[in-house]
């Protein structure tokens, strides 16, 4: 998942990474997991350790209620 909000043709033309908040992010990848169940979650352009870890805190919320 690109951490973008930026549509594809937009980032094409982006002279920097474009990148938005990773609790923003690793919301709308918790939301996109209840309807898509996923089995690995990653990221791609515009992606940290700083979003992979916000994923990590939300999916953990959800999975185990902690």
């Amino acid at each position: 998942s690109n951490a973008s909000m930026l549509k594809p043709c937009e980032l094409e033309c982006c002279a920097h990474v474009d990148n938005d908040d990773a609790e923003t992010f690793a919301g709308a990848m918790l939301a996109l997991a209840q309807y898509h169940p996923m089995k690995v979650h990653g990221g791609c352009c515009g992606t940290n350790d700083t979003h992979m870890r916000a994923i990590a805190r939300r999916m953990k919320a959800f999975y185990c209620g902690s």
